[in-house]
């Protein structure tokens, strides 16, 4: 917000609850500067919304994080997925660095998934693993 004022707005939707369960270090924060960088590009006028969803479903915690900026060309998307499912970190820096922690910590099911036509939706899901209590407020 310091560099780009109200030209964005970044909304979380989750149950307190869900911070008992352990995730990847930083795995927010790469994907949320790619939803400001790439989405507000050519959007002078036009406040970008984001929105991070976590949801429990059944023993996966199920995450989105959405934006409703100018999206993903269909053929740079297909160079996205082509690159995340050979590990390649050629381009996309914090999007491969997201997929292989998430992979290396959970298993190839948990990859990233990415859709795009008017803005951008990333989804994955991981496993629910408790935090034992004494980590919890770190």
């Amino acid at each position: 917000h310091v560099r780009y004022g109200n030209r964005f707005t970044v909304q979380w939707d989750y149950d307190p609850q869900l911070e008992k369960y352990y995730t990847v270090k930083l795995l927010f924060q790469p994907l949320i500067e790619n939803s400001i960088m790439h989405g507000m590009r050519w959007r002078e006028n036009r406040q970008l919304h984001i929105r991070i969803t976590l949801l429990k479903a059944e023993d996966y915690i199920e995450v989105t994080v959405s934006d409703d900026g100018t999206g993903i060309s269909s053929e740079i998307l297909s160079k996205i997925h082509s690159r995340l499912n050979a590990h390649s970190d050629e381009g996309h820096i914090g999007l491969f660095s997201c997929n292989r922690r998430l992979c290396l910590a959970f298993g190839e099911e948990c990859a990233l998934h990415i859709e795009s036509s008017s803005g951008t939706l990333i989804s994955m899901r991981f496993p629910c693993i408790s935090v034992p209590d004494e980590l919890s407020h770190e």
